[in-house]
């Protein structure tokens, strides 16, 4: 990937979560499902078809990053991981450096929080709608019987 192709994401992606909200249907979900797999696939490391099978079957590709600070909705975790993969361009001289190989920054990056899976759940809340009316809204909270 090159430094234009980053830019274009990341553009993207902050436009995606600073103009709507971070809120994200599950066709957002799934194209970033797609484009977290074919990155894991390029490291060509072995196992990494059975990682990508094990996060299929967890709660990862819907579960929060957070469950009220960065990524606290549905999809955000999936979306952070991706994130912080592009973000690692921002240390692009330290991976010269330190002559850092590709698959490890995918790696490092897109798995660095799948200690959070199976972590949060879903609650409601009752909050006043713009016409004022109660009405009922999903937050995620920590699941305490981990």
């Amino acid at each position: 990937m090159n430094i234009i192709d980053i830019l274009i994401m990341r553009i993207g992606l902050f436009i995606y979560y600073n103009f709507y909200g971070g809120i994200m249907d599950d066709k957002q979900i799934f194209n970033n499902w797609e484009q977290f797999k074919e990155l894991l696939k390029s490291t060509n490391r072995e196992g990494i078809e059975e990682i990508i099978k094990w996060l299929d079957e967890s709660d990862f590709k819907f579960a929060p990053a957070s469950t009220q600070y960065h990524n606290c909705f549905k999809g955000g975790l999936l979306a952070h991981s991706i994130d912080v993969y592009y973000h690692m361009y921002d240390f692009s001289n330290l991976i010269e450096f330190f002559d850092l190989p590709k698959d490890t920054i995918i790696i490092t990056a897109l798995l660095h929080d799948v200690c959070k899976i199976d972590t949060y759940d879903t609650s409601y809340r009752n909050v006043k709608n713009e016409e004022g009316q109660w009405t009922k809204v999903p937050y995620f909270t920590v699941n305490e019987a981990i």
